[in-house]
Parts: C-alpha cells; structure tokens; sequence
C-alpha cells in the first residue's frame, strides 16, 4: 500500500482489511483491493470497509460463504446475483465492522475497465468502475492489474466529448423542458424533484468531463465537486437548494440557472449549435 491516508478511520479499516487479507488463500483473492470511502481517505465512524477480491475463476457463492465463516465473518447477507459489471459481493460483519466483500474475475476487470479507455462505454454506471479502480488500494499485488490502475491516470482524449454528447441529448426535447415548467406549476413535487435530480445528475456528468475526472458514484459528490477547477459558483449550495424543494417554481428555476451555466463552461468546439440551443430553450 502506497497511497497516502490522513484519516484514522481510514487506517484502521485499512489495517483490519489486511488481516482478512492475511487470511485469504491465493486461489480467493489473487490481487485484492480496498475501494469504497476507505481508498478516498473519506470513510468516518459509520463507513464499512469495501473490499474486492480478484481471481482467475469464481467460485461458488456456497465456497465463498464458508471461507467468511472460517475467518470469523457473521451476519452473511449474500447479493444472490453478480452485479452489472460480474463481480459477486456479500455483505458481513467483521470484529463489529460490517464489510462489503466482492469477488471479481482478473478478465473481466480487465475487460471492463479497457472498454471504458478505448470509449467504447461511457454511461455514468459504467464509468464509476474506472473511478473505483483509479482511486483502489492494492492490499495483495501480484503485477497483474496495477500497471492498468496506472493507465487510468490518463483521460482518453474523445471521451469528454462523446460523455457530452449523450448527456446533453435529453435537454434537446422541448417536450421534456415544458413537461418541467409544467409540474412546477401543478406543484406536483415528487415527479418534477425526479427530473431535477437526473438533470443535476447531467450537470455532474458534464463538469466531471470538463475537468477529464472518472466520475464517481453520487454519493460522494460534496467531497469531489470542490476540487474540480471548472465548475458554476457555489455549485453544492446550488444543488442544495433545487432539491430541498420549498417554492416549485423557484427550484425549477434554479435548476434551470444551473443547467444554463454547466452548459456556457463547454468549449464552442463541443456542439456548439446543440448547446446554443438548450441554453436559448432553458432561458424563455
């Protein structure tokens, strides 16, 4: 382990990581990693310890239930499925911490993760696992996947744009603006808070582009938006605000307003029309 952590919340899950770590035979766990809050040294009192496990073949849920039983692991709550990118995860508790334990495939995460440099994929749940992997600390290393965490370093130079472009597209359809200013002026709260979360949802999406980031899971927004250098002024005040929804029409507003000054950061080389365009329609 090499990154620098600060935190002693941090280190001591760190440290409890690497006695399971210990614990774990080559064939469970080949490289292994901390990702979660604990790898962004942000993990506090409450935060669980992610750990993924990487492996040349799965094995059976029943194998990797019986190994957290061996080691001391109790309140096991498996998945029941793998997830969108094939890993399996199981939750359990740990001398009193709970731990969320994935089991991954060295192949597949290889092939997830070299999709995304090539801009193949660039959805934001696609996209997070670059972010996760970027910022994982290598508890077990065996030289096989910490030359591609290097590569991840680099931002490939069309994904900004191709990320734009899909994220702009929804604000394009003048139905979807009216059908905002609409439920705004029904006071129909919980259908327009839905579509002003996704639209602040694209508003990240678009400055973490602008500033060549992996985009992270939305949890950890406040963390991150502070260190992005482009970004609207008091950008999580902003959000704050639009979501705590008091007057309707106010929030819309406001959302809109942020929409308007996400877009005017985008450079005039990016679909400048199709900008343009939103930017016009959000102002009537």
């Amino acid at each position: 382990m090499s990154k620098k952590i600060i935190s002693e919340e941090c280190r001591s899950r760190i440290k409890l990581a690497e006695e399971i770590a210990s614990k774990c035979l080559m064939e469970y766990g080949k490289e292994i990693i901390i990702t979660g809050s604990v790898s962004r040294d942000l993990a506090d009192e409450d935060s669980d310890i992610e750990i993924e496990f990487l492996v040349d073949n799965l094995m059976s849920e029943c194998d990797m239930v019986n190994w957290i039983k061996e080691i001391g692991g109790t309140e096991i709550h498996p998945y029941g499925a793998p997830i969108g990118d094939g890993s399996v995860w199981i939750i359990f508790k740990y001398k009193e911490y709970w731990i969320e334990a994935g089991w991954q495939k060295i192949d597949t995460m290889r092939d997830n993760i070299k999709v995304i440099l090539t801009g193949e994929v660039y959805t934001h749940d696609k996209l997070t696992l670059a972010s996760t992997f970027k910022n994982a600390i290598f508890i077990r290393k065996n030289g096989i996947l910490d030359s591609l965490q290097e590569e991840l370093y680099s931002y490939p130079d069309d994904l900004q744009q191709k990320i734009i472009m899909n994220t702009i597209s929804p604000w394009t359809i003048d139905l979807g603006l009216n059908v905002r200013r609409v439920l705004a002026k029904r006071e129909d709260k919980i259908p327009l808070l839905e579509r002003m979360i996704a639209d602040i949802h694209r508003v990240l999406r678009i400055l973490y582009a602008l500033n060549k980031q992996w985009e992270p899971d939305w949890k950890w927004t406040k963390h991150i938006v502070k260190d992005l250098d482009i970004k609207p002024e008091n950008l999580i005040d902003r959000i704050n605000s639009i979501i705590c929804i008091k007057d309707c029409e106010e929030s819309l507003k406001a959302c809109f307003k942020l929409i308007y000054d996400t877009l005017s950061l985008i450079p005039e080389d990016v679909e400048y029309n199709t900008v343009r365009k939103i930017m016009n329609n959000i102002n009537r």
